[in-house]
């Protein structure tokens, strides 16, 4: 039986333990696997990218004064 604790800021969050299957943990989108042989692998969800720069809206700029 293997049991690595999952850390949470350097300080244990809790205690995954398996007995011949895998044993899946979830912590804010980490992920960990604990594999029988005592492996561990760990991934994290995608974020969503922010979006790209918004481009200027003419709608936004003061109307010109006109001279005459």
């Amino acid at each position: 039986m293997s049991r690595p604790p999952p850390l949470s800021r350097s300080r244990p969050y809790g205690t995954l333990s398996t007995k011949g299957r895998t044993a899946y943990g979830n912590l804010n989108g980490l992920h960990v696997a604990l594999h029988p042989n005592g492996k561990v692998t760990s991934w994290a969800e995608d974020v969503p990218s922010p979006d790209p720069t918004p481009q200027p809206d003419d709608t936004d700029q003061p109307d010109p004064i006109g001279i005459g």
